[in-house]
């Protein structure tokens, strides 16, 4: 006897609670994947950009110093003949030369701290090694002399809270498929068979049966297992909703602090401008009477380290304010601006 079948069958799903959840489900993971990348994004920009200005603040100073040095290697050139006519000590003339290598090792040192700030905003930024990138002081100085309007302020425009509610929204989701899988499902099916019998190893008539049914899948008995996923899904909605709570005071707090600090860093940011011109005056007047011989050289050195020393804190001023712009955008979700 010999005998051959063969049959296919196509099922079409009309309802299932949990396939409709699941794909529910899906989407919520999707968008909330998409805002955590929002918040990757917003945190690059920000580090990227403390780097760029500590650049930029490193650069104010190396220019300060460039003048410096090539106001007193003049001032040193001027001494050496003094003192070779026997009109100045030589301890003066060291100590300036101390002073103009003191201040060439500084530059030297400023030199490697803005190369190594460079490659680290390539590093960050993913660019080529051999990229040049240019730092534009003198915008950056201009920007700052004054006051911006601050940023403003909404707990759901900033991405980490967003991620969260949407955390909340995609828990929520979890519990409803979780109970989905307590609903009946129904489906559609179409089964097509064929099949043939001989006593001798020839076929020549076929049999074919088609049947179309419908198929009704209730579950009874699932051992508590998913009745715990359920209550589990539950308890992790509602620790997350605590965080929720927590986080919204704490990122309203932020903002506001972060709002404060800059607003102060601009303010102190004229106070030190007007210091630091203040010192080249005072150091231009000491020099025009050191070359008149009313002042001594002791006077000229100290005049120009309190130049200096006016000029770095300007400097370090602009980074703070720049800074905490920085802080005030990235607490508003408004990090992007930046790019503008």
């Amino acid at each position: 006897l010999y005998s051959v079948s063969a049959g296919a069958t196509v099922t079409q799903l009309i309802y299932s609670q949990a396939y409709i959840e699941g794909l529910k489900t899906t989407k919520k993971t999707i968008e909330l994947y998409s805002l955590l990348k929002t918040k990757s994004e917003e945190d690059v920009i920000a580090e990227v950009a403390t780097s760029y200005y500590q650049t930029g603040s490193m650069m104010l100073q190396l220019e300060t110093l460039d003048k410096s040095i090539k106001n007193l290697r003049e001032v040193y050139r001027i001494a050496e003949l003094t003192y070779k006519n026997d009109l100045l000590k030589e301890s003066n003339v060291n100590r300036l030369k101390v002073t103009i290598t003191n201040l060439e090792v500084t530059r030297k040192t400023l030199q490697d701290g803005i190369a190594i700030q460079m490659n680290y905003i390539k590093a960050l930024a993913g660019m080529p090694a051999d990229t040049t990138i240019n730092v534009d002081v003198e915008t950056m100085v201009n920007n700052d002399l004054s006051l911006k309007k601050p940023a403003e302020f909404s707990i759901n425009n900033v991405p980490s809270f967003q991620a969260l509610l949407k955390q909340d929204e995609l828990y929520g989701q979890q519990v409803r498929l979780a109970r989905a899988k307590y609903f009946p499902t129904l489906a559609a099916f179409d089964k097509l068979s064929y099949s043939s019998y001989s006593l001798e190893n020839d076929f020549d008539r076929f049999n074919h049966v088609n049947t179309l049914g419908f198929s009704l899948s209730v579950p009874i008995f699932t051992s508590g297992a998913n009745h715990y996923k359920v209550k589990q899904n539950i308890l992790r909605q509602a620790q997350l909703r605590e965080d929720i709570n927590k986080t919204k005071d704490l990122l309203t707090v932020s903002y506001n602090n972060a709002s404060l600090e800059y607003q102060s860093a601009c303010d102190l940011l004229i106070v030190q401008k007007e210091n630091r011109e203040l010192a080249q005056k005072v150091y231009d007047q000491t020099a025009l009477q050191y070359n008149e011989g009313m002042a001594s050289m002791a006077d000229l050195l100290n005049v120009n380290s309190d130049f200096l020393q006016a000029d770095n804190s300007y400097n370090q001023q602009i980074l703070k304010c720049k800074t905490a712009e920085i802080k005030m955008l990235k607490a508003s979700g408004n990090m992007k601006s930046l790019l503008e």
